[in-house]
Formats: structure tokens, sequence, C-alpha cells
């Protein structure tokens, strides 16, 4: 439907164009057309909208009471008096503003963040902002579209209140905008406001997303929250010293201590929890309170670690049981990431049966705790089968002293892990402590520190793998079953490992160079594969996947690698030509005559080709000089 918003349009002509449009749009919707076709339809009957008969209309006055002409000025004088008096006795004091602590401020900024980044501009605009909430006008797809009605295009369209107190005292709510027809949005509404009363940890973006996904559940007027999808509290009994009865009316300062007592969590204190009598009225909910080492007895405090403990396990995520080769680094370094995950792990591998190396590119690991799907290939040599499967874990910023963190924990089958090529890892922002699968560190150098930007906050996040790379630990001698290795793809290799045969302090074959390039003494280590080519293309040549270069060099002078510069770090090689120096150099600088130095000894020589034309121009010239001289002794 449309909604005429001409002013000079009277309502009796609007409503015509309004009753028209419907009848097309539901012609077209039958007819499965588009939207422009029904506003190019608009256009093309609109002038027989406006020539209809204009329809009868309501127009409700308000009838306001006449104002008394006169009255005298005593009686005046009183009657204000007396009203101001009136007005006074029924004077509602404003209530306090509400205070809410900047921690709480921002994470409810972040989720709002995170709202519109997850959904998209298109789909969340702000409608309006004062001091006491801000509403988002969000438009979302439904799960089961056919749950709308036909002309809502399974497209869910609501105000989404957000009041500033958010996380403290009141909750979130949503309003319909508009009514359609055969659309329950007023039951949609009370279920799906209660829901939010009951659940006020969510996040606001699994809010929405609750609500595009049991639209069907909300519909119902007889709808009841499942015991499954209730929030399991953290509850520590506490002892009857410890029970306090909480009043039955809250009052603004027990927010306030409510909101104090959020900050103070933060903070990780010693908690206890306060639950209500059974005797009390109350429905209020259960608060926790911070208690004070220093006040409580020995008694007490023994009680406090049991219940701490319990409140470790509730909230602990539990780790994955070691198993294989573990993967570590050691002295990895994390800044401002809360949780990183290695995701890919690029691997070179010894067959168990020739000895022969071979590299597993893209071992993908499955879902935190579960096992992941394994990868196969062949042995280059004796074509028997490698597999190994990958379980990621996860890891934390830990102190110096404490050991390497675990990345995951390998399941081989048939060979073993010698080296790592390259790993994906995907970081936690410990900022607003949103994960993008975008944002990946890949290809990572150990004692070089990479850098991205959170998608959420724009954050800077560094991750550094110490200089000693990576390490493989045996925890355990089980290999992989043939039953996960049972139906998985055999990949087939067509390269072998690099045996380069270097020896320190001597030249490269060439001194480097390569039928491409032949004037470059190095060679390059490419991040893509950590394998060394004298330059992309040998690397195109002898590899099935595109080339990424990185940042080592072998000297085509010394064989030493080294991090890329224009200089040897050990023999003071130049990999670069100085340019244009305006000398011979042996035949490696400047060789157009032109443009040598006055100062070359080359400058002024002549030429072979020029020294064979000089010689002939003598020839001519003792030849005309001995005719000359004939002719004078003639004479």
């Amino acid at each position: 439907m449309i909604i005429v918003l001409n002013k000079e349009i009277p309502k009796g002509f609007s409503a015509n164009v309004d009753i028209g449009f419907k009848s097309l749009a539901e012609q077209f919707t039958q007819q499965n057309r588009t939207l422009l076709d029904m506003i190019n339809a608009l256009d093309r009957d609109l002038e027989g909208f406006l020539k209809q008969e204009k329809r009868a209309t309501i127009k409700i006055v308000k009838n306001n009471k006449p104002r008394p002409s006169s009255l005298s000025n005593q009686e005046g004088t009183l009657n204000t008096s007396e009203s101001s008096s009136q007005f006074n006795r029924f004077t509602i004091d404003s209530p306090p503003k509400l205070f809410v602590p900047p921690e709480v401020r921002k994470e409810r900024q972040a989720q709002i963040d995170k709202l519109k980044h997850s959904l998209g501009q298109s789909a969340v605009w702000g409608v309006s902002s004062d001091d006491l909430e801000d509403v988002l006008r969000i438009s979302v797809l439904v799960k089961d579209p056919s749950e709308l009605p036909s002309q809502m295009n399974g497209q869910l369209e609501f105000n989404f209140h957000i009041p500033k107190s958010y996380g403290i005292a009141d909750s979130c709510f949503i309003i319909f905008p508009t009514v359609v027809d055969g659309f329950p949005s007023s039951i949609i509404e009370n279920n799906f406001n209660k829901f939010l009363r009951t659940h006020t940890s969510w996040k606001l973006f699994s809010v929405v997303n609750y609500l595009a996904c049991r639209i069907s559940d909300l519909k119902r007027a007889d709808y009841e929250l499942p015991e499954s999808e209730a929030i399991v509290e953290a509850i520590v009994e506490a002892t009857p010293e410890d029970i306090k009865q909480p009043s039955s009316n809250v009052h603004d300062e027990e927010i306030q201590d409510k909101a104090r007592k959020i900050l103070s969590l933060l903070k990780k204190p010693k908690l206890k929890a306060v639950e209500n009598d059974s005797s009390s009225d109350s429905q209020e909910p259960i608060e926790a309170e911070i208690i004070n080492d220093k006040e409580e007895s020995e008694a007490d405090e023994e009680a406090d670690e049991t219940d701490d403990e319990e409140l470790e396990n509730i909230f602990e995520i539990k780790p994955i049981e070691p198993r294989g080769i573990a993967l570590s680094s050691p002295g990895i370094t994390l800044t401002n990431i809360d949780i990183l995950e290695c995701n890919i792990v690029n691997l070179v591998v010894t067959c168990d049966k020739c000895s022969t190396q071979n590299d597993l590119f893209n071992i993908v690991s499955g879902p935190y705790g579960r096992d992941s799907k394994p990868f196969a290939s062949t042995c280059t040599k004796c074509k028997s089968i490698l597999a190994c499967a990958f379980q990621k874990s996860l890891v934390r910023q830990i102190s110096e002293e404490a050991p390497s963190p675990v990345l995951g924990y390998l399941d081989v089958s048939g060979c073993t892990p010698v080296q790592i090529l390259g790993t994906s890892f995907v970081p936690t922002c410990g900022n607003c402590t949103s994960s993008n699968p975008e944002t990946v560190f890949r290809r990572l150098e150990p004692g070089r520190t990479a850098f991205l930007n959170c998608k959420s906050c724009k954050i800077r996040m560094g991750l550094k793998i110490g200089s000693d790379g990576y390490e493989f630990t045996t925890i355990s001698d089980d290999k992989l079953s043939a039953e996960r290795i049972n139906g998985v793809r055999i990949h087939k290799h067509d390269t072998v490992k690099q045996k380069l045969g270097l020896t320190s302090g001597q030249p490269l074959p060439d001194d480097g160079k390569c039928t491409h390039f032949r004037k470059s003494t190095r060679w390059f280590r490419f991040a893509c594969c950590g394998k060394v080519y004298p330059c992309e293309k040998c690397h195109d040549l002898e590899s099935n996947h595109p080339y990424e270069y990185g940042t080592r060099v072998i000297c085509g002078m010394c064989s030493r690698e080294q991090n890329i510069s224009n200089t040897c770090a050990y023999c003071r090689h130049k990999f670069e030509n100085k340019g244009n120096t305006g000398f011979w150099e042996g035949g490696k600088g400047t060789r157009d005559p032109t443009k040598l130095n006055k100062n070359d000894s080359r400058k002024f020589k002549k030429l072979p080709n020029s020294n064979k034309n000089n010689k002939g121009g003598s020839s001519k010239k003792s030849n005309n000089s001995r005719s000359k001289n004939s002719a004078s002794k003639d004479e």
C-alpha cells in the first residue's frame, strides 16, 4: 500500500489513489510482477485515479470550551492563586537522571555498532535519539517467508527501542510502525517484549536473530518460553547468615548500587549470591553482593573459595583433550587480541616408509572441540597414503614465564610432521570481542609482527610469532583411524621437496642467475609455500599455486639467507645496480659513449668500426697527395 503525502490533494482524492494502487499491487503480486512494473502501472493510471469521484471523508474537530470574556480582578487573582495552589499540590517531581557507568555505555554502543555492521546500513538506520533512548528502524528477512503476508515480501520491519539505561535497569522493546492486514503485530509485540524482559543478558544481534527465526512461535497467542531456552544463571548457594531480605520496592539508589556492582564484577572480585526468602512476597531477581576480604572471617573465606571454584567451573571453557602431536609456538605475542584460533595449517611431512619429504597444504580445522576432516595425499616416491587432521585450540595472551601455548593437535597416519610452511589465524578482538572471518593473519614469519584492524571497532590488533617459530611435541602414539580416512579424497603431488645443497660462504650456481633474469644475483624464499626459487617465473613452472613474495632472500655470492635488502648483510654484495654512474665498470656500467663520464678512459677511444673508416680515409688522402706531387714534378 502507499500513502499520498501531498497536502494540497484532498483526502477524498488521495484515498482513491491509495485504493487504486492496492488493487494493482494485489493483481501484480498474483502474476509475480516486479515492483518496477507496479510503479509504471501507477504512473500510467494515476490520472484516472484522480479523475474519480471524491470519496466521502469524516473530519474530526476538537470542541474547545469558550473562555470567559471578562472577570473581575479579585476573582481572577483568587482563581489564579487557587489553581496555582492546586497545581503545586499535585506536581510530581521528575525522577533523577540515572547514572550509567562508562563501561556499560561502551558495551551498549559496541552492541549497536555490531548490529549495524552485521545487518548492513540498508537494513538498520536510526529513527530518533534523545536522552532516554535510541530508536532504530530494522528490516530483516525472516527464516520462513510464508509466515508473513504476501505484501510484506518476507521482510519484517519494526522499530527497536534501546534505552540509555540498557544493561542496568530497563530492557529493550519493539513496536511495529505500520499495521498490515492478516499480521498479528500486537501479539508478536507482547510475546517478544516479554522475551526481552526475561533475557536481558542476550546481545542485541542475538535477540533480532531470534525474532527472525522464531516468528512462527511468536505469532501464537498462547506462546510460552520453553524451559530449554531460558537463561541458565550461575547461582551459588549462600549460608543462612548471608541471606538478606530484599525490599519489595526498588528505589533509584538500589539501581545505582546495582550499576556499581556490575562495574566491580568486571574486575573479577569474589561473588556471593543473595537468595530471596520464601516468605517474602517480592519477586525481585537475585542480586550479587561484593564481599570485602578484610571483613570476612576465616570460615567465610573457606566457603568463598569453594564458591569461586564452582563459578569458574560454570564459565570456564573446557580445553580439548591432548592427543597425537601438539603444535605450539613459543614466544607468541598478542596485542589487543582476546582469543586466537589457528584455522589452516600447511605442513612438510616425512613419509614413514621411504623418508621422503612431502608438502600438505590447506589442512583445515573443524569447530572447537570436534574432530576435523582429514587431509590425505600420496607420497611422491612410494605412493603411500599420507593423512593428517588438525584440531585447533584457543590461544590467549600469557606471561613470558608460562609454557608455550598450544595452537592445536595433529593426528597423522603414515607420516611425521617436520616443518610448518604457513598458517592462518583468526583473532577475536580484545576491545569489542568480535570475530570476523575476513580478518585473518596469513603466512606469518617468525620474529616479525603483523597488524590488522578490527572490522567492528577499528582497533589495531598485532600478532607476533616468536623467533623460534613452531615446535612439535609428541603427546601419544595414536594414529588416524582407518574409519576417518575412509571416503576422504586423496590428493596427488606433482612436486618433490627441494634439496638446495648450499654451502655457506660459496656462491650459488651461476651466481644465483636464472634464464629469466640474467642480472639477478639472489634467490627468493616465497611466502606461499616456503620454498626457494630465483624468480616468480621459476616458481610458477614448478608449483601449482599462485606465488606470493616473502621477505627472505639468499645471496648469490655467499649463499647466506637473510632479510630482503639492497646489500648483502654478510659479504656486502649489492643486489641492485647503482644506476647510471657514468663509468664503464668492466662492461657492467654505462656502455653508451655519449653518456660516459669525461674522466673515463673509454670516453674518447675510437670504436673498431670508426678505425676502419679512418684507415680508408687515410689511404685516400695519401693517394691524393701522391698525385699532387707527381703533377708538380711534371711541371
